[in-house]
Protein backbone atom coordinates (compact mmCIF):
# COMPACT_ATOMS: atom_id res chain seq x y z
CA UNK A 1 0.00 0.00 0.00
CA UNK A 2 1.14 3.11 -0.96
CA UNK A 3 1.68 5.65 2.33
CA UNK A 4 -0.37 8.19 0.62
CA UNK A 5 -2.89 6.33 -0.25
CA UNK A 6 -3.43 6.04 3.77
CA UNK A 7 -3.39 8.94 4.37
CA UNK A 8 -6.39 9.91 2.33
CA UNK A 9 -9.86 10.41 3.87
CA UNK A 10 -11.73 8.20 1.76
CA UNK A 11 -10.06 5.20 0.10
CA UNK A 12 -12.00 2.17 -1.52
CA UNK A 13 -10.49 -1.00 -2.25
CA UNK A 14 -12.98 -3.32 -3.89
CA UNK A 15 -12.57 -7.38 -3.32
CA UNK A 16 -9.46 -7.23 -0.85
CA UNK A 17 -9.12 -7.67 2.99
CA UNK A 18 -7.75 -4.18 4.39
CA UNK A 19 -6.25 -3.71 7.72
CA UNK A 20 -5.48 0.13 8.37
CA UNK A 21 -3.94 1.60 10.95
CA UNK A 22 -4.64 5.68 10.88
CA UNK A 23 -5.95 8.68 11.84
CA UNK A 24 -9.25 7.11 10.88
CA UNK A 25 -11.07 4.17 11.55
CA UNK A 26 -11.76 1.94 8.46
CA UNK A 27 -14.81 -0.57 8.48
CA UNK A 28 -15.56 -3.27 5.65
CA UNK A 29 -18.76 -3.38 3.99
CA UNK A 30 -20.18 -5.24 0.90
CA UNK A 31 -16.19 -5.59 -0.53
CA UNK A 32 -15.86 -1.89 -0.28
CA UNK A 33 -13.67 -0.16 2.61
CA UNK A 34 -14.59 3.32 3.62
CA UNK A 35 -13.85 5.64 7.14
CA UNK A 36 -16.23 5.14 9.90
CA UNK A 37 -16.23 9.40 8.99
CA UNK A 38 -17.44 8.67 5.20
CA UNK A 39 -20.64 6.72 6.90
CA UNK A 40 -22.01 9.02 9.23
CA UNK A 41 -23.04 11.47 5.86
CA UNK A 42 -25.67 9.62 4.75
CA UNK A 43 -27.50 9.90 8.14
CA UNK A 44 -26.37 13.27 8.80
CA UNK A 45 -27.87 14.63 5.64
CA UNK A 46 -30.78 12.08 5.53
CA UNK A 47 -31.92 14.29 9.20
CA UNK A 48 -30.55 18.00 6.84
CA UNK A 49 -33.60 16.84 4.28
CA UNK A 50 -35.87 15.72 7.10
CA UNK A 51 -35.72 19.62 8.65
CA UNK A 52 -36.59 20.92 5.20
CA UNK A 53 -39.52 18.81 4.83
CA UNK A 54 -41.09 19.10 8.51
CA UNK A 55 -40.69 22.96 7.70
CA UNK A 56 -42.19 22.45 4.39
CA UNK A 57 -45.12 20.97 6.12
CA UNK A 58 -45.56 22.59 9.08
CA UNK A 59 -44.40 19.78 11.39
CA UNK A 60 -43.26 21.40 14.20
CA UNK A 61 -42.53 18.69 16.59
CA UNK A 62 -40.75 16.89 14.01
CA UNK A 63 -38.60 19.14 12.94
CA UNK A 64 -37.51 19.58 16.69
CA UNK A 65 -36.99 15.86 17.33
CA UNK A 66 -34.48 16.51 14.78
CA UNK A 67 -33.02 18.55 17.61
CA UNK A 68 -30.63 16.94 21.34
CA UNK A 69 -33.02 18.00 23.90
CA UNK A 70 -30.63 21.31 24.86
CA UNK A 71 -30.42 22.31 20.84
CA UNK A 72 -30.65 25.83 19.77
CA UNK A 73 -32.17 27.41 16.33
CA UNK A 74 -30.43 30.39 15.19
CA UNK A 75 -31.71 32.79 12.52
CA UNK A 76 -29.60 35.56 12.01
CA UNK A 77 -31.97 38.06 9.37
CA UNK A 78 -34.80 37.60 12.64
CA UNK A 79 -31.95 38.33 15.50
CA UNK A 80 -33.62 34.76 17.13
CA UNK A 81 -32.28 32.55 19.01
CA UNK A 82 -34.58 29.60 20.00
CA UNK A 83 -33.10 26.72 22.78
CA UNK A 84 -34.93 23.67 23.37
CA UNK A 85 -37.29 21.54 21.10
CA UNK A 86 -40.56 23.35 22.67
CA UNK A 87 -39.10 26.91 21.16
CA UNK A 88 -37.51 24.59 18.42
CA UNK A 89 -41.02 23.72 17.36
CA UNK A 90 -42.72 26.62 17.65
CA UNK A 91 -40.20 28.55 15.34
CA UNK A 92 -40.73 25.81 12.79
CA UNK A 93 -44.58 26.50 12.67
CA UNK A 94 -43.74 30.53 12.69
CA UNK A 95 -41.33 30.39 10.00
CA UNK A 96 -44.08 28.36 8.03
CA UNK A 97 -46.87 30.00 8.96
CA UNK A 98 -45.16 33.14 7.66
CA UNK A 99 -43.63 31.97 4.22
CA UNK A 100 -44.83 28.17 3.40
CA UNK A 101 -48.68 28.15 4.02
CA UNK A 102 -50.86 29.46 1.29
CA UNK A 103 -50.77 31.70 -1.02
CA UNK A 104 -46.78 31.44 -0.77
CA UNK A 105 -46.47 27.78 -0.40
CA UNK A 106 -43.09 28.29 0.12
CA UNK A 107 -40.55 24.93 -0.47
CA UNK A 108 -37.04 24.42 0.73
CA UNK A 109 -34.01 23.12 -1.12
CA UNK A 110 -30.67 21.41 0.90
CA UNK A 111 -27.70 21.61 -1.11
CA UNK A 112 -23.98 21.59 -1.09
CA UNK A 113 -24.41 19.85 2.00
CA UNK A 114 -20.16 19.68 3.22
CA UNK A 115 -20.50 17.01 6.56
CA UNK A 116 -17.42 16.73 8.69
CA UNK A 117 -16.87 14.52 11.42
CA UNK A 118 -15.08 15.72 14.40
CA UNK A 119 -15.21 12.81 16.10
CA UNK A 120 -17.15 9.68 16.83
CA UNK A 121 -20.04 11.90 18.12
CA UNK A 122 -19.71 15.36 16.64
CA UNK A 123 -20.12 16.30 13.51
CA UNK A 124 -20.37 19.49 11.45
CA UNK A 125 -22.47 20.58 8.19
CA UNK A 126 -21.73 23.97 6.32
CA UNK A 127 -24.52 23.80 3.60
CA UNK A 128 -26.61 25.84 0.84
CA UNK A 129 -30.36 26.59 0.81
CA UNK A 130 -33.13 27.87 -1.08
CA UNK A 131 -36.40 28.62 -0.89
CA UNK A 132 -39.07 28.50 -3.65
CA UNK A 133 -42.81 29.93 -4.16
CA UNK A 134 -44.38 29.17 -7.24
CA UNK A 135 -41.26 28.15 -9.13
CA UNK A 136 -39.67 31.18 -8.34
CA UNK A 137 -36.51 31.78 -5.60
CA UNK A 138 -37.82 34.04 -3.06
CA UNK A 139 -34.35 33.58 -0.23
CA UNK A 140 -31.22 31.68 -0.35
CA UNK A 141 -28.73 31.32 2.51
CA UNK A 142 -26.43 29.16 4.68
CA UNK A 143 -26.90 26.75 7.06
CA UNK A 144 -24.39 25.97 9.84
CA UNK A 145 -25.02 22.95 11.74
CA UNK A 146 -23.19 21.31 15.12
CA UNK A 147 -24.63 17.48 14.74
CA UNK A 148 -24.11 15.02 18.12
CA UNK A 149 -24.90 11.21 18.48
CA UNK A 150 -28.26 10.34 20.86
CA UNK A 151 -26.68 8.72 24.02
CA UNK A 152 -29.86 6.63 23.57
CA UNK A 153 -30.07 5.33 20.26
CA UNK A 154 -26.73 6.62 18.14
CA UNK A 155 -29.17 8.71 16.28
CA UNK A 156 -27.33 11.85 14.80
CA UNK A 157 -29.29 15.12 16.13
CA UNK A 158 -28.69 19.18 15.59
CA UNK A 159 -27.14 20.47 18.67
CA UNK A 160 -26.85 23.99 16.98
CA UNK A 161 -28.47 25.71 13.70
CA UNK A 162 -27.84 28.69 12.40
CA UNK A 163 -29.38 29.86 9.08
CA UNK A 164 -28.27 32.60 7.24
CA UNK A 165 -29.84 34.54 4.58
CA UNK A 166 -27.36 35.80 1.74
CA UNK A 167 -30.39 36.97 -0.54
CA UNK A 168 -33.85 37.46 -0.48
CA UNK A 169 -36.50 38.45 -3.09
CA UNK A 170 -37.36 41.36 -1.04
CA UNK A 171 -34.33 42.65 0.33
CA UNK A 172 -31.78 41.64 -2.03
CA UNK A 173 -28.34 40.54 -0.96
CA UNK A 174 -28.37 40.42 2.85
Amino acid sequence: WDEKILKASLFIKRNERVHILGPRPIVKMAGCVASQSDLNIAPITNVLHRLMHCMDQGYGKGFAKCFAEDGVLEIKIAKSKSEGREAIAKSCEGIHGKFCSAPLRCKHWEGNVYVETVNENTATNLSYWKALSGGEIVSTGIHRDTFVRSQTDGAWLVKYRMIEHTWTKAGGHV
